[in-house]
């Protein structure tokens, strides 16, 4: 459902995904999941929409950290910068839940620097 995050064995040479199993459970968790990406280290960042939170998730899917942040609608995340060691964080313009629309900062990219931890380099899009 909606309040997991599913893992995939996933085949490098064909492309191909298989055995999925629940990664982790936001069930405990304020907001739903959203955006995620992986740091150096395997650790896994979601954002967790309607909770305003940035979570980092150790490679088992326990949660490793949780960083607030000043808008509830958090979107996705990526690490970038020159040596991949800012957070950018982006938000809903217009967020779904009405009680949001009133939020000064809904819409902006927050950059976190501070982390401790860096990204890892993505491929470029081709298509």
């Amino acid at each position: 459902g909606k309040r997991v995050i599913w893992a995939y064995a996933y085949d490098v040479v064909t492309g191909h995904v298989r055995s999925r199993r629940v990664f982790t459970s936001f069930e405990n968790l304020r907001g739903l999941p959203d955006g995620a990406t992986v740091d150096s280290e395997g650790y896994l960042w979601s954002t967790e929409v309607y909770s305003g939170r940035l979570i980092r998730f150790d490679p088992s899917g326990v949660v490793d950290r949780i960083i607030g942040l000043p808008v509830q609608s958090t979107t996705s995340v990526i690490f970038g910068g020159p040596d991949l060691d800012i957070a950018y964080v982006t938000s809903m313009a217009r967020p779904f839940q009405c009680q949001y629309h009133r939020e000064r900062e809904a819409g902006f990219v927050f950059a976190i620097h501070g982390l401790g931890v860096r990204g890892i380099e993505e491929p470029r899009f081709k298509g």
